[in-house]
């Protein structure tokens, strides 16, 4: 009967004269097979994923793990094929930056299987260098890595959902916007007006060459900020004032327009109110009509000067 490897646990008889089997012998070269500080041969022990995984649930999918596998059934045959796939005759250091490089473009990318799939070349590379070069340092920091990967997913996701948030937000605004603007109507002298009863007065004072000024502030009026429709200057500091009254039935519109008219008088403004009615006639009528008030208001306003 030969002689026996002389490992520990090796019953394998030691390959010609040496003291060890043929398989530990290759070994020695790869370094898996060393003399310790007392000078006895052992065998360099492969660390397992399985010893430092933290939970009963697989780190790439989530589906829960057997004893069997480090990872569910499924993507341990897939980190099998990927293992497979990759070139295990490469130099240590470039395994390791062919890591370090999926793990950076996972952390750059938002496409979930894209990112499985670099997640199963790290657990590749971790398990070769593991395998064949007793290199576990990478080993030990697979799952924070394969976490930083989940939890950046998480944060660029929240961050995506917030900028659809806001865009939905700007566009809800824009469609207010474009609503606003909708009714915003423009004048053949290029006022832009809002409504169609405003279109039709300032139309008529153009086209009867009476200068007017649109929407601006009664300066005269000091008691509240008040607003005309038109203003239609007669000299230096006065003039004549014309308001639309254009909504009916409503209590705040008309409160507003009593507090309006009474101010005009205390100030001794000649005011021109054109009622929704009115807007309603013929449109020779109403023109005949504010022609006649601007005339009628006009010569008081010069006659007071004079006298």
């Amino acid at each position: 009967m030969g002689k026996k490897c002389i490992l520990e646990n090796c019953n394998e008889d030691a390959f010609s004269f040496y003291p060890h089997c043929k398989k530990h012998l290759e070994q020695i070269k790869t370094g898996e097979v060393y003399k310790d500080e007392n000078g006895k041969w052992k065998e360099k022990q492969t660390k397992k994923i399985l010893e430092i995984k933290n939970n009963n649930f697989c780190k790439l999918c989530g589906e829960p793990i057997s004893d069997s596998f480090d990872f569910c059934r499924d993507c341990h045959f897939n980190i099998q094929d990927r293992m497979e796939e990759l070139d295990k005759n490469q130099n240590p250091q470039k395994l390791k930056d062919y890591y370090y490089n999926a793990k950076d473009y996972a952390m750059r990318i938002f496409n979930e299987d894209k990112i499985y799939y670099q997640q199963l070349t790290m657990v590749s590379i971790a398990n070769i260098l593991n395998q064949l070069y007793k290199d576990d340092a990478i080993l030990e920091t697979l799952f924070k890595d394969i976490d930083k990967i989940e939890e950046n997913l998480k944060t660029k996701n929240s961050r995506l959902s917030l900028n659809i948030k806001e865009i939905e937000k700007i566009n809800e605004i824009k469609v207010e916007s474009d609503k606003d603007k909708a009714k915003i109507k423009k004048t053949q002298d290029g006022h832009f007006v809002e409504s169609e009863f405003e279109i039709k007065v300032d139309d008529i004072l153009y086209t009867n060459n009476i200068v007017h000024a649109y929407n601006i502030k009664v300066d005269e009026i000091d008691e509240r900020t008040v607003i005309c429709d038109w203003f239609i200057p007669v000299t230096m500091d006065k003039g004549i004032y014309i308001e639309l009254w254009g909504v009916k039935g409503d209590e705040k519109y008309n409160k507003n327009k009593r507090e309006k008219i009474e101010l005009y008088k205390k100030h001794n403004l000649k005011l021109i109110e054109i009622e929704y009615d009115e807007l309603k006639d013929n449109t020779q009528r109403l023109r005949s009509s504010i022609k006649s008030k601007i005339n009628c208001y006009r010569n008081e306003i010069l006659d007071k000067i004079k006298n």
